[in-house]
């Protein structure tokens, strides 16, 4: 169950997106050093840290739906997620809030 709080769900938010980028760094490193299997789960559990950050800071925008940090944020996990049209949804947003 996600927690009520906006103060909790954008710091867990933020653990997932620190823990998500480090996977995926972790990732390149073992793949640059050939081991393909070992980056390619490393690369999953990155991905799954990433879906679990835009999920939190997703809650976290029902109680502040104008914090321009916490919208660039989500726009660029989206991006990274490959989640092109719930980025551009996002950069709209931040578009309007100038």
């Amino acid at each position: 169950r996600t927690p009520n709080n906006y103060i909790i769900v954008h710091n867990l938010g933020v653990c997932c997106d620190h823990i998500g980028n480090d996977k995926f760094m972790e990732a390149n490193r073992v793949g640059l050093k050939g081991n393909k299997n070992e980056a390619d789960i490393l690369n999953k559990q990155a991905t799954d840290y990433l879906q679990q950050a835009a999920n939190y800071f997703e809650k976290a925008l029902v109680f502040e739906p104008n914090d321009t940090t916490l919208l660039f944020k989500l726009k660029e996990i989206y991006l990274r997620l490959l989640q092109n049209e719930k980025a551009a949804v996002i950069e709209e947003k931040i578009n309007s809030l100038k």
